[in-house]
């Protein structure tokens, strides 16, 4: 469970959470790990940090950002409860099924989530997961499918209506660590989400929109201490009311973890990162013109225990 403190409207509030049972069995020669998630944002209970705790790992709401996103990719961040039940057997195939909810207003403001800007769920929203993955002496790879299907109610107002969402994605991960004092991973994920936007009454009820986000993001790290990441994000997708969400922006980090590493002190239990990220836009919300004035620097420290 993580719980943070907003300091821009000074509240504290239940951030992405994942509480999850999970067990071991074994059937002859196999291996079954099996267990159940209870959280509260599709992709957070993710073994491969593709999308929620995907690069980069933080940021600042005084950080500039893009108007379009799917919404498996943070449209639904702790505004939702689900269930998945999931299995890895032999360490090789993973399988995960379930579904999400809208917390109620009450509920939401309780968490210091704020609501008026938030969308709710009109029914259970399906999530499912499929991922191959292997390790080869250091070389870990993995290959993987996931999807949601959902009707959004816009502004948690479902009197006109619903829009529908199908978000179909794919991701692979590579890393490679048979030499801690030189680690590399290369990661990267394309999702395509079908959108048919009813309750915003642009299009007729008959018409369907797309968006497209890819990312990639590849890091170096030496001796768990120093290390540089470069990530990439292009969105593409049909304009709606002459708005064009198209995107393309590039960011760079060099971190630096001065504790917290395998050797440290207090390991696990303490640890810090800071970390000088650039993100530079080429293209902002469907124009290049002016797409640099969100061009930003941030330095950053991360303490956790």
């Amino acid at each position: 469970m993580k719980t943070l403190y907003n300091g821009f409207e000074d509240i504290l509030e239940m951030d992405k959470t994942d509480i999850r049972f999970a067990d071991n069995l074994g059937i002859g020669e196999h291996q079954l790990t099996y267990g159940v998630s209870l959280n509260n944002t599709p992709t957070v209970q993710d073994l491969w940090n593709t999308i929620a705790w995907g690069f980069p790992y933080t940021g600042s709401g005084m950080q500039p950002g893009v108007g379009a996103g799917a919404l498996i990719d943070g449209g639904l961040d702790s505004q939702v409860g689900g269930a998945t039940v999931y299995t890895m057997i032999d360490n090789l195939l993973y399988l995960e099924a379930g579904a999400y909810g809208s917390f109620s207003d009450t509920l939401q403001r309780g968490f210091g989530i704020g609501v008026g800007d938030r969308n709710s769920l009109d029914g259970p929203a399906p999530y499912w997961r499929v991922a191959l993955q292997h390790d080869w002496k250091g070389h870990f790879f993995a290959l993987g499918h996931y999807g949601m299907m959902a009707d959004v109610c816009p502004h948690r107002d479902c009197s006109k209506g619903t829009n529908q969402f199908t978000d179909l994605a794919f991701d692979a991960t590579y890393q490679y660590m048979a030499n801690p004092k030189h680690i590399f991973e290369a990661k990267t994920t394309y999702i395509y989400e079908d959108q048919k936007l009813n309750a915003d009454g642009a299009l007729p009820s008959d018409q369907n929109t797309y968006l497209a986000t890819y990312k990639m993001n590849a890091a170096y790290t030496f001796d768990q201490t120093y290390g540089v990441t470069f990530g990439y994000n292009k969105i593409n997708g049909s304009p709606i009311d002459g708005s064009h969400p198209n995107s393309e922006y590039f960011t760079a980090e060099l971190v630096y973890v001065p504790f917290g590493k395998s050797t440290s002190y207090l390991n696990p239990w303490l640890n810090l990162r800071t970390s000088l990220q650039y993100i530079g836009y080429t293209q902002a919300n469907g124009t290049s013109t002016y797409s640099h004035d969100n061009n930003t620097f941030m330095l950053n420290g991360w303490l956790a225990f």
